[in-house]
C-alpha cells in the first residue's frame, strides 16, 4: 500500500468545537491532498477535474452548514465571515475555470487553498469557536 502524499495535514489545533464543522474541515483538506496527490502524480484531466469539481461544491456545502450554525448563535460577525465565504467560493470557482481551460498555476493555486483554509480555520473559524464549545 502506497502511502498519501499529504499537502495539508490536519491538527487538532484546526478544532472549531464543533464535530460536523472539524469534520468537514478535514474533507476539505483531504480533497485538497486528493488534488495536490494527483497533480504530483501528472494525472490528466479525466482525474484531476472530478477532484477539482468535488472541492468546490463541498466547500459550498461546508459555507452552508457553517453559515447556519453560526446564525442559530448569533455570531456577532456574522456578514464579515458571510463576505469571506462569498470570496472564496469565487475565488475557487476562478481557480477551477482556470484549471478547466488550462492556464492554471498548479503551485499558485495549492498554495492559495492550503493558505487560505489555514488562515480562516485559525483566525476568522477560531472567533466563532467559543460560541460553540
Amino acid at each position: 500500500m502506497t502511502a498519501k502524499m499529504v499537502y495539508i495535514a490536519w491538527s487538532p489545533r484546526y478544532s472549531v468545537n464543533h464535530a460536523l464543522l472539524d469534520e468537514q474541515h478535514q474533507v476539505v483538506f483531504d480533497t485538497i491532498n486528493e488534488l495536490f496527490e494527483a497533480i504530483q502524480a501528472k494525472k490528466g484531466e479525466a482525474v484531476l477535474l472530478p477532484i477539482f469539481r468535488t472541492l468546490v461544491k463541498y466547500t459550498q456545502t461546508h459555507f452552508r452548514d457553517e453559515e447556519g450554525i453560526i446564525t442559530a448563535v448569533k455570531y456577532p460577525a456574522l456578514r464579515e465571515h458571510l463576505i469571506e465565504h462569498a470570496q472564496m467560493v469565487n475565488k475557487t470557482k476562478m481557480y477551477y475555470q482556470e484549471f478547466k481551460d488550462g492556464v492554471y498555476d498548479s503551485t499558485q493555486m495549492l498554495k492559495f487553498l492550503k493558505d487560505w483554509w489555514v488562515r480562516h480555520i485559525t483566525e476568522s473559524d477560531m472567533k466563532f469557536a467559543r460560541l460553540l464549545g
